[in-house]
């Protein structure tokens, strides 16, 4: 009978996982080994008493950095390269394009701006919901689905410039959303940029899990398929939506104001400075200075 502890169980796992990297396109089978590895790996990465010991392992991150580097086509290599950038972000190794967090200054300032966050199991009532919020709702939404091209499990660069960019993210938090890993991803982005959340749930029944509650338990939600009905919710969160419009209003007033009274003070001294001169000329010059 052999007795592994739990911290010599971790060190295999580990050890396991950077060989499988080395040889993972020798066999097929060795490919989904090392492709399921990295899957496990991802979650390990979401426990804060876990992330610091992946993090301050060089050759992991090394061997998980070269991963999202590899160019392959192949579907188990764009799933692994996916789950690697899903690591490193939770572990803040992942570098960011600069674009992903810059202002678009083609932007309209004065519009809010909508996120939706969604699993691609639900992708049918999201579509649901942002049909709705296009038909009642005049500011910017942006939602994979309408925003990009193609397969958007890869496109993690432009999911993270559209939470940054945002004001107010709409999550529609089922038992699919809490499951995905991507999804999670997420929600840690928009928590640690602050920004405003507001959960959307669907049935009567459902409670998210314990980490989604950490990160968003304190925002305010609405419920659709309870006993109100869809057309009430819908009024419901769009009245949430107008507060945040209010707030920017509010906000770029204040700005103007700010502004105007910058542009007054300035003509106040410059008022003063032609004063002082007008004076200074007028005062008999000192024989002693010439």
């Amino acid at each position: 009978i052999y007795i592994i502890s739990r911290e010599n169980i971790y060190e295999l796992f580990i050890e396991k996982f950077i060989l499988f990297n080395a040889v993972c396109e020798s066999t097929i089978l060795n490919t989904i080994i090392c492709s399921s590895l990295y899957t496990i790996i991802w979650s390990i990465s979401f426990q804060p008493e876990y992330s610091m010991k992946l993090k301050s392992n060089d050759k992991l991150i090394s061997t998980v950095e070269q991963r999202v580097k590899n160019q392959s086509n192949d579907e188990y290599a764009l799933e692994m390269k996916r789950v690697a950038k899903g690591i490193l972000f939770n572990l803040d190794c992942l570098q960011m394009d600069a674009q992903a967090t810059a202002v678009d200054p083609n932007s309209d300032d004065n519009q809010i701006k909508v996120m939706v966050s969604y699993a691609h199991r639900d992708v049918t009532f999201c579509k649901k919901i942002v049909t709705k919020l296009q038909i009642h709702f005049k500011g910017d939404i942006w939602v994979d689905f309408n925003k990009l091209s193609g397969s958007h499990e890869d496109d993690w660069e432009d999911i993270a410039k559209a939470i940054s960019q945002c004001d107010v993210i709409l999550m529609i938090v089922t038992e699919n959303y809490c499951r995905s890993k991507s999804c999670r991803r997420e929600v840690i982005h928009a928590d640690k940029r602050n920004k405003r959340m507001i959960p959307i749930y669907q049935g009567n029944d459902y409670k998210a899990e314990d980490w989604f509650e950490i990160r968003a338990g304190s925002a305010t939600w609405v419920r659709f398929g309870d006993e109100k009905s869809d057309e009430a919710v819908m009024e419901s969160l769009l009245k949430l939506l107008n507060v945040q419009d209010k707030v920017k209003q509010n906000d770029s007033l204040v700005a103007v104001k700010h502004e105007s009274h910058f542009h007054s003070t300035a003509e106040i001294d410059a008022n003063k400075t032609i004063n002082i001169q007008t004076v200074e000329t007028l005062l008999p010059i000192n024989p002693s200075s010439i």
